[in-house]
């Protein structure tokens, strides 16, 4: 810790050349504002930051360092860099100073909206005796008088995947997060206007030294299709950044959503923790921020015969797949209607020990194998019936079942389904005794016919007329079993087909 003060007091601009009382930052996330001169002094491990904003971006920058410890002690060098917006990631010049000797610090970099200087002691010849600090004085002769960004303060939480990645992060914003654990990841969602101006996206790494065993993370920028599609990605140490450039448009997602992940380096260090940063979208204008789909189970079917659905748009359908299951749903797009974008996401937990799902897009024929964080994206533009199957990758055995979401956008371009469901959960029953409930079903053109589309509990049947369930159960347990229901709308009927869940309690 630097033996000036340990907070920044970030001050307006003042005119250049002129006295500066704004004190040196401990690191690049509380950087001091230098708008006409500072002083400093360092300790034995410390450094300073300070922080020049100019009016132009990407203007010269010119400071004046100074080292005024004295020339007579036994270490007095100095390191003085100046740097990028991307912090130690980007020096620009840099130089070593003795003691009562002077260094002048002049570089650009195209659009940057900040520089930082950083000064720190240079032990590489010597160790000072007792503690003796190095000090100094910088002047900014050039390139400064511009104001910090005017960013509102975000509030958004990480999300431990690519699911629940939301809300998505909004432009003109700064956003601060923390990685909480040695293994968890920090994933965002943002959505990019289709125009043709590209978005960014700067993620500082605004940890403090010494504060946790590691200061290095992993950030990573990704189309729609999540891991599948990394756009790029930087380790990014303390007291740097990197900034990602976002495409105008997303050509795989009509929508333009994208993805950032910030998760701790395990290759250097794999049990640490604590690491901060912060994360700032811009341009402000670049950016939407769509409603969320709302999210309800996947009505699965073990087949397209009895393909679950029909699905509705702009729904986040979410479900898990067991270890030797397949599950199929329908879904109907409009004739005439714009086209629609089938986003389907692997959310499994990365701790599992089988994380692949295959995907048959009945609108290709083609099956794609997807990851733990990755997706796949189909725009479909014909009209017509489509059908997606999951199944479990390569005879990979699971240790625990998969999960997934289906998004279908826009609702406009896809028909939903015409009959509802009232009540997917039954109520219980109790092997021995006897039970009766019944489907209910509303929409559509009454009256219905219902088909088992696979086995009910043991000694129960469904009336096809009725939707009645009844019978005595024999054995405790929680079944579920498919129904298909079609109504007798003409010339053509509609259907619907769900799962259903009836738990069977022991005999009392």
């Amino acid at each position: 810790m630097s033996c000036s003060a340990a907070a920044a007091q970030v001050r307006g601009p003042s005119p250049v050349g002129q006295s500066d009382s704004a004190a040196a930052g401990t690191d690049i996330g509380n950087a001091g504002q230098l708008t006409g001169t500072g002083t400093g002094s360092l300790a034995d491990g410390s450094d300073d930051w300070w922080v020049v904003y100019p009016k132009t971006p990407g203007e010269t920058v010119s400071v004046t360092v100074h080292d005024t410890t004295p020339a007579s002690a036994p270490c007095g060098e100095l390191h003085a860099s100046l740097d990028s917006a991307n912090g130690s990631a980007g020096s620009l010049q840099s130089g070593v100073l003795s003691g009562g000797t002077s260094e002048d610090l002049s570089a650009s970099q195209g659009g940057s909206d900040r520089y930082y200087v950083e000064v720190t002691p240079d032990y590489s010849a010597c160790t000072p005796a007792g503690g003796e600090p190095v000090t100094y004085t910088l002047a900014l002769d050039a390139g400064g008088g511009g104001s910090a960004p005017s960013l509102a303060q975000g509030s958004i939480a990480p999300g431990a995947s690519i699911g629940p990645a939301w809300p998505p992060l909004q432009g003109a914003t700064s956003y601060n997060g923390t990685i909480g654990t040695a293994t968890g990841d920090s994933w965002f969602i943002l959505y990019k206007k289709p125009d043709s101006t590209l978005g960014t996206i700067r993620v500082e790494n605004t940890t403090v030294a010494g504060s946790t065993s590691c200061t290095l993370f992993y950030a990573a920028l990704y189309g729609s299709t999540g891991t599948a599609n990394t756009l790029a990605s930087a380790d990014v140490s303390d007291n740097a950044a990197t900034t990602f450039s976002v495409p105008a448009n997303e050509p795989s997602d009509p929508q333009g959503r994208y993805y950032l992940e910030i998760v701790n380096n395990g290759t250097f260090c794999s049990s640490a923790l604590g690491e901060t940063y912060s994360i700032e979208p811009g341009p402000a204008a670049e950016w939407n921020n769509p409603a969320r789909a709302p999210v309800q189970g996947m009505p699965a079917g073990p087949s397209q015969k009895a393909a679950g659905g029909p699905l509705a748009g702009d729904v986040t359908y979410d479900g898990s797949l067991g270890q030797a299951a397949s599950q199929d749903w329908v879904f109907f797009h409009v004739n005439g209607s714009a086209p629609v974008t089938v986003q389907v996401e692997d959310v499994t937990n990365s701790s599992y020990s089988c994380q692949n799902i295959d995907v048959l897009d009945s609108a290709t024929g083609s099956t794609t194998n997807l990851s733990d964080d990755a997706a796949s994206t189909t725009v479909i533009s014909q009209a017509g019936t489509f059908y997606l199957e999951f199944t479990v990758a390569g005879g990979c055995t699971p240790s625990a079942p998969l999960a997934a979401n289906v998004i279908l956008t826009p609702a406009s371009g896809v028909r939903g389904p015409a009959l509802t469901v009232a009540q997917t959960t039954l109520p219980a029953a109790t092997a021995g005794k006897a039970y009766s409930a019944t489907i209910g079903v509303t929409g559509g053109t009454s009256p219905y016919a219902f088909t088992a589309e696979s086995a009910l509990p043991t000694g129960l049947s469904l009336n096809p007329k009725t939707g009645v369930i009844s019978g005595t159960p024999t054995t405790a347990d929680t079944y579920r079993f498919m129904v298909k229901i079609t109504d007798s709308a003409t010339p053509t009927a509609n259907s619907v087909t769900d799962q259903f869940t009836i738990t069977v309690s022991p005999a009392g």
